[in-house]
């Protein structure tokens, strides 16, 4: 070995690790190491096969010694912009810039790919991930909230007097395409529009928002509305999820009480928001008892 070689650890490690696209026989070497990630376990096994046959979707892995010991995905959320998710190693692995060079390959993969920036989110809590993309370039733009519930039958008022539940004052209904435009314009120049600087959630994914993803929500009953504002949600299984709401600030405690009780109508028995971190919408789905879990999007430019 050079002296070279010797005073510039970076080297030996290429040496020993390989960044390369995934294979399906790396699936059970992931699920192995990822499946105490968080307390109630880690999703990379189960999404693995999607995330490998995706089109629009680039999944790699480092390998060691013939072992799959780190992982990350990239997506284009659109033409120009790319999403960084499920960045994993091993535990023995840590420490040896293994999430940096998985992230830099799926960057100038997106980039050649036209996109022209690249955001990820990372929660509060995880301050490792943090100080990394922060030295990587990347800037925290925007802060969110997620938030959950049950939902039972008989649910007492949000919150928590007891008895029977007390419907809200406004009910939600399917919103048509021609109030794609007036939600957007009002969204684009609010507080909470701003808070969001422009971003829209999706299953852990964020993209810039447009009219047209409001005008596509339309006809399968996803875009709605009620006299105090509009909001985007999707029900999968029995769980409802918010992916985008616009209210007045004053107004966000009966937009989101209008969403729990369109949730408990459609007998719905999860409910969950990704919403910009403000203190009226985090105080509204306080009241109505969600649990709240902080992140934030950080972003780098790949022009």
């Amino acid at each position: 070995m050079t002296e070279s070689a010797q005073l510039h650890p970076a080297n030996r490690i290429s040496q020993v690790y390989t960044i390369r696209p995934a294979r399906p026989e790396d699936k059970s070497d992931l699920a192995a190491f990822t499946q105490n990630t968080f307390e109630w376990g880690d999703y990379i096994a189960d999404r693995f096969d999607n995330w490998l046959s995706a089109a629009d979707g680039h999944l790699l892995v480092a390998e060691h010694a013939g072992a799959a010991v780190g992982v990350a995905r990239a997506a284009l959320l659109s033409p120009s912009e790319l999403w960084l998710q499920g960045s994993r190693v091993h535990p023995d692995h840590r420490g040896n810039r293994l999430s940096q060079r998985l992230s830099d390959e799926l960057s100038q993969w997106g980039a050649s790919n036209g996109a022209e920036v690249v955001r990820l989110y990372v929660e509060d809590w995880n301050q490792a991930p943090q100080h990394l993309v922060a030295a990587s370039g990347y800037r925290r733009v925007s802060r969110w909230l997620f938030g959950q519930r049950a939902i039972i039958n008989q649910d007492p008022q949000p919150t928590g007097n007891g008895g029977r539940r007390v419907p809200g004052d406004e009910r939600l209904r399917p919103a048509p395409k021609a109030e794609a435009e007036p939600a957007f314009m009002a969204w684009s120049t609010s507080d909470i529009g701003r808070a969001a600087r422009g971003l829209s959630a999706r299953n852990w994914t964020w993209k810039l928002l447009t009219i047209d993803d409001l005008t596509a929500a339309a006809p399968d009953g996803l875009f709605l509305e009620s006299p105090s504002g509009w909001a985007l949600a999707e029900r999968a299984d029995n769980r409802l999820a918010v992916f985008w709401l616009m209210a007045n600030l004053e107004d966000s405690y009966r937009l989101v009480r209008a969403v729990l009780d369109r949730a408990i109508e459609t007998a719905a028995t999860e409910l969950e928001f990704w919403i910009p971190d403000t203190e009226p919408l985090q105080t509204a789905l306080t009241r109505i008892g969600c649990d709240l879990e902080p992140g934030s999007i950080w972003e780098r430019s790949l022009r």
